[in-house]
């Protein structure tokens, strides 16, 4: 019967509220919020801005972090809004391992490995059962820290969802069968199945049963027999629990003999109907043979058989042999075996029974980690249990009389599913998957990303059929410059990667990193994510002269913008931070540089600013400095600018462009007679002497 949506609420609401949790290891915060399923994509559900209280100044700095995947929901960072991003359908919830709990007599609010620990005790709040849960760190600067841990806020938020009585109750298979021996003690009854209905309970599940005639050619082309009051339902309500399903004791009860002679066969609907608004029925076609009388019936040598069984046991696999005696010693071998009319559609599809030997066969694949619990036989609350496998009723006939038991099958759990790894990080994306930006002076220890390990071997709450642990599941990296430590001391599935030496974009720009992280299990399996750390530049370098001090000559006499050196300054810095511009430095003397020598401010080209006279000037001496980040835009410099400085000293060299020159017109010496040659006689810069 296709599924009928039915919504007995004229509006929607969203109601929030806000439970903290103190604890002494650190800060932690639980928000909790219950709508309604199958609500429409883009649905506003709530915002943790509003909700946590946070003033206008407070809300600008909000920087949440999501720890998990968000597949249902989008989350938004910078305001904590959380809309519907696909459907929300409880019933799908109910599958996936830890979300729902239906048919269990005793329901606490939903968790899960990893947050169990942030959940307030909430005994005395009613929450709708199903949850998709999320945990958010909250990064705020000015958020406040453990003392003692220094660790960030987390914030486990737990959306819950109510649900909508969507689903009538049904049958799989619709269709059942019952052969009943003639002259069967009237007040005997034979055990009828139960209808299944995923929606909540109880209000949106079954609440009574009735059995009415049918018409036999809606069950088969050519038959015999008509419905009459030889049966009667027996419908008895055994098990009334506060959030969960009804449970009822259904049995065909005879009501009068049963002779196959006059009639041999019966033709019924069973018909369950819920507690919705409008309520939604379904119903299951029974059909009874009426079968030729024998003394005995048949018995199991074994009443409460047991086995266990490993996930991955092999299709084919023979789990368990049943055996049944019949007193009667002509139909001793003509005992057949086969699966009960309740078994489940899921125990139809993974087990089989040999109808000759009644061998139990594995048919399909055995899974742990979507087994349902298995009820405990010593508990009166199968809540309680951390058993799972599966119940197969297995029925033996001798053609004439029904036995029934019920194999237990324990599933064990092993290791063979690998951790998944969910990496979030406050850092800048690239437009790369796993590819984040850093500053390159990032203190030792900032917060690169946050790592979720999960692990579907390791189902909510149990530790039973897992037996091989190691100690604790951990991720690590082999990159130097990075370390994994756990993100929170009280949550052993959480880890977070930070720096762990100082950075430098000037050696290494860019670092691969490899997060690996093994879990719990025995042997131990492992997976690893690649991350791209990419370091963003900032003005750390200043400009480095080739030389500290530049010699350069100049003849005197030539034309103005005669080039005389050039000069060079190199930075280590890259982008914008490396652009290097050179100006003249004052160094108190009284001198125009701008006249007499012209500097190229980007290429460091120096030339005359004027013709050179030897005889006026013999050098110059000047200081020039280069200037990083000069470009005027500044945006990777973050305000820092570095500088350098380097002397330039330029020799004019003299040219023979002067004539030599008397300083008087006439000059008078004298000298006493009787004087030997050569003796010197007068003269500043040249030697006069008498010769005779």
């Amino acid at each position: 019967m296709p599924s009928i949506f039915i919504t007995s609420i004229a509006t929607f609401t969203v109601t929030l509220l806000l439970l903290h949790a103190a604890f002494t290891d650190a800060q932690k915060t639980s928000v909790a919020f219950v709508i309604n399923e199958e609500l429409p994509i883009g649905e506003r559900v709530g915002s943790l801005t509003e909700k946590l209280a946070l003033d206008i100044t407070s809300r600008s700095e909000v920087n949440f972090v999501p720890l998990i995947d968000l597949r249902l929901v989008n989350f938004n960072r910078t305001s904590g809004l959380i809309t519907v991003r696909q459907r929300i359908d409880r019933e799908s919830l109910c599958k996936e391992t830890g979300a729902c709990c239906p048919g269990r007599s005793v329901i606490p609010p939903p968790v899960s490995t990893f947050h169990d620990v942030l959940l307030p005790h909430l005994s005395d709040v009613q929450y709708p059962r199903c949850a998709i849960k999320m945990l958010v760190m909250d990064q705020r600067p000015q958020t406040p820290l453990s003392q003692q841990s220094q660790e960030h806020l987390l914030i486990q938020v737990v959306i819950y969802v109510n649900d909508l009585n969507d689903n009538p109750p049904a049958w799989s298979p619709d269709r059942l069968e019952l052969e009943i021996p003639e002259h069967t003690v009237i007040g005997r009854k034979f055990q009828l199945p139960e209808a299944a209905d995923p929606d909540e309970g109880p209000e949106n599940t079954v609440q009574s049963y009735r059995l009415i005639p049918s018409d036999p050619h809606d069950h088969e082309s050519t038959v015999r027999g008509l419905a009459s009051d030889a049966f009667k339902l027996s419908s008895e309500l055994i098990e009334r629990s506060p959030g969960a399903p009804y449970k009822f004791a259904l049995g065909l009860k005879v009501e009068a003999d049963l002779d196959r002679e006059k009639q041999s066969a019966y033709y019924f609907l069973l018909i369950a109907t819920d507690g919705g608004s409008p309520q939604l029925t379904g119903s299951l076609s029974v059909i009874i043979r009426i079968t030729d009388i024998n003394d005995q019936t048949p018995y199991f040598r074994q009443t409460n058989p047991s086995v266990e069984i490993l996930e991955n046991t092999a299709v084919g696999t023979q789990i368990y042999t049943a055996v049944a005696m019949d007193d009667d010693p002509s139909d001793a071998n003509r005992l057949e075996y086969r699966m009960g009319s309740t078994a489940s559609a899921e125990v139809q599809r993974l087990f089989s029974i040999d109808s000759r030997i009644g061998s139990v066969v594995v048919s399909g694949d055995i899974d742990y980690e979507s087994a349902p619990i298995l009820p405990n036989s010593d508990s009166k609350d199968p809540l309680f249990s951390d058993d799972y496998g599966y119940l197969i009723p297995i029925e033996v006939t001798d053609q004439a009389h029904i036995a029934e038991t019920k194999l237990r099958v324990h599933v064990l759990n092993t290791n063979d599913n690998p951790p998944t790894i969910s990496i979030q990080s406050p850092l800048q994306r690239s437009i790369s998957k796993g590819e984040f930006y850093i500053h390159e002076d990032a203190p030792v220890g900032t917060l690169v990303a946050t790592i979720t390990m999960s692990d579907a071997d390791e189902k909510t709450g149990s530790e039973r059929g897992f037996p091989n642990r190691a100690s604790i599941p951990y991720c690590s990296t082999t990159n130097t410059f990075f370390t994994v430590q756990p993100l929170h001391s009280a949550m052993r599935n959480l880890f977070k990667l930070v720096t762990s030496k100082p950075l430098d974009h000037e050696t290494k720009s860019t670092h691969g990193v490899m997060i690996v992280c093994h879990d719990a299990g025995q042997p131990v399996l492992s997976t690893k994510q690649y991350l791209t750390v990419r370091l963003e530049d900032v003005n750390d370098s200043p400009p480095v002269f080739e030389k500290a001090v530049y010699y350069a000559r100049i003849s005197e006499g030539l034309p103005v913008h005669t080039p005389i050196l050039k000069i060079h300054a190199s930075d280590a810095d890259s982008g914008e931070a490396a652009e290097v511009r050179y100006r003249f430095v004052s160094s108190g003397r009284q001198m125009d540089y701008d006249s007499m020598v012209l500097l190229d401010e980007k290429s460091g080209q120096i030339r005359s600013g004027a013709v050179f006279d030897r005889e006026s000037i013999k050098s110059i001496n000047f200081t020039v400095e280069a200037v990083d980040c000069a470009s005027g835009n500044g945006t990777s410099c973050g305000g820092r600018v570095n500088t350098a400085t380097t002397e330039v000293i330029v020799l004019i060299e003299d040219i023979n462009d002067c004539p030599p020159e008397f300083e008087h017109q006439s000059y008078e010496f004298t000298i006493e007679e009787g004087h030997v040659s050569k003796v010197p006689v007068s003269g500043r810069n040249f030697t006069l002497t008498f010769v005779q």
